[in-house]
């Protein structure tokens, strides 16, 4: 018997099974939160984007230093054009990434409702790790360039 695509996500929910865009949806929420506590201002949902956006971008540049370490070469370009096209292309494709999964006709309100359901201690801890994921991420982002600084071309 062949399934269709919404019978297998229906299913897939019900196990409990988190796909990208609701992780992404939860991390935007808890970012959201977050700034919205300390200004609750009109760019809140950008700057909790763009706080979501420069923290994939770390992760994905401590990967690529962390692999650079284990090989004993740099794998990212260290200057000229190719380290500009890298960037751009890498930002560029997480940035589009991001904002159609979670900001693209607002698909991150489908989330929200259950987002609030949960405790004020869960809502506030997802906050507090989101915040210490992105600080983690700007420490090893610094550390690792520190080492791949000392790696041979």
């Amino acid at each position: 018997m062949r399934r269709s695509a919404a019978q297998i996500r229906c299913r897939a929910n019900r196990l409990g099974v988190i796909g990208p865009a609701k992780l992404l949806a939860f991390a935007y929420l808890a970012l959201r939160k977050v700034l919205w506590t300390i200004s609750d201002d009109r760019s809140v949902d950008w700057r909790a984007m763009g706080l979501l956006i420069c923290t994939q971008i770390g992760l994905v540049l401590c990967i690529l230093e962390f692999a650079s370490v284990i090989e004993g070469r740099r794998l990212l370009p260290a200057q000229g054009p190719r380290l500009v096209q890298f960037a751009v292309l890498v930002s560029s494709a997480i940035t589009a990434f991001n904002y159609y999964v979670v900001r693209y006709k607002n698909k991150w309100k489908q989330f929200d409702s259950e987002f609030e359901s949960y405790s004020k201690l869960t809502q506030n801890i997802s906050g507090v790790a989101m915040i210490i994921l992105t600080l983690l991420t700007a420490a090893a982002l610094v550390w690792l360039a520190a080492s791949v600084a000392r790696l041979p071309p």
